[in-house]
């Protein structure tokens, strides 16, 4: 591919990207997501699958594509649609970070208290 036609690919692509998220470093390997100065994220370690899951629940079209720069960057350092990016996650794993398919805990699951075991204080035994 020439740079003529590596370029033009380049510009083709930005036309493309519907929204920007500006990812800025709050510290401990998290970083705010935000477009503009709409705050999507305040702390993430994966600001872009994070800031799409806002993005999908505030009616953003699914096919839209969007970018992550580091703040103060014109780089996109990852690029994805709306859709996509809300259905993955990463994951540490002994090789490194890897994307999975996210999936949120059911209701029935974060609603319940804790189950008392045994010898634990709180538990009232027979």
């Amino acid at each position: 591919m020439t740079s003529i036609a590596r370029k033009t690919r380049t510009a083709q692509v930005r036309d493309l990207i519907g929204a920007v998220i500006t990812a800025t470093s709050v510290g401990q390997g998290r970083f705010a997501a935000q477009i503009g100065d709409h705050i999507l994220v305040e702390a993430s370690r994966q600001p872009l699958l994070d800031a799409a899951r806002v993005l999908l629940s505030q009616g953003a079209d699914p096919r839209t594509v969007i970018a992550l720069r580091h703040a103060g960057s014109t780089t996109d350092a990852l690029r994805s649609t709306v859709g996509a990016a809300a259905k993955l996650t990463v994951e540490e794993t002994s090789h490194g970070p890897a994307f999975r398919s996210f999936r949120t805990a059911p209701a029935s699951a974060v609603d319940r208290p804790p189950i008392e075991q045994p010898g634990r204080a709180g538990h009232c035994a027979p």
